[in-house]
């Protein structure tokens, strides 16, 4: 039935949709209805998953500095003097069959300047993702896991937590030049 609402819905020329929506409107918050209750039940374990995965990295790396978005994304900011931030953000997606089908690691900055700090060793390191820069913020991928692999998982967080702890660690200079203003 809604597939065949569907079909319709895009037959119609624009200005007929008002004559489609009277028409069809019982179906139409029908199909809304459905898909809101899908997507509430995927988001509640996409929370639920999340909150044990906080918990066990939490334990793996013995630092409670790691929080959530909401409760649907967790992330952890590693803040050192002399440093820019940098953070890893991480969580579901939603797959055709799984409410937490796709777990994804992504590494971000805020501001060019942090990532120009940064961007030699994540891209030595991370090879497989571009990175995307979305107003000031940089997001580098560095894994997309099955949501059911939960030691994959808690493995993979791990490692990234591991680098960036070393990297962040490692104290480097860098310069920033102002065309006009820096001098040679």
């Amino acid at each position: 039935m809604h597939k065949d609402l569907i079909r319709v819905y895009e037959e119609q020329a624009p200005n007929e949709l008002s004559h489609f929506f009277y028409d069809n409107a019982i179906a139409i918050d029908q199909l809304i209805q459905q898909y809101e209750s899908w997507n509430l039940a995927n988001m509640r374990r996409q929370l639920q998953r999340i909150h044990e995965i906080k918990r066990g990295i939490r334990v793996l790396t013995g630092n409670h500095g790691w929080t959530d978005i909401d409760g649907r994304d967790i992330c952890y900011q590693f803040l050192r003097p002399g440093v820019p931030a940098i953070n890893i953000e991480a969580g579901f997606t939603a797959t055709r069959t799984q409410a937490a089908g796709e777990f994804v690691i992504n590494i971000t900055t805020t501001g060019i300047q942090a990532w120009n700090y940064y961007e030699d060793q994540l891209l030595q390191a991370y090879t497989v993702y571009e990175p995307v820069i979305a107003v000031q913020k940089t997001i580098l991928q560095v894994s997309a896991i099955a949501g059911d692999e939960h030691d994959k998982i808690m493995e993979e967080l791990l490692q990234v937590y591991d680098f960036l702890q070393t990297l962040c660690g490692q104290v480097q200079g860098y310069k920033v030049t102002v065309p006009g203003l820096s001098q040679s």
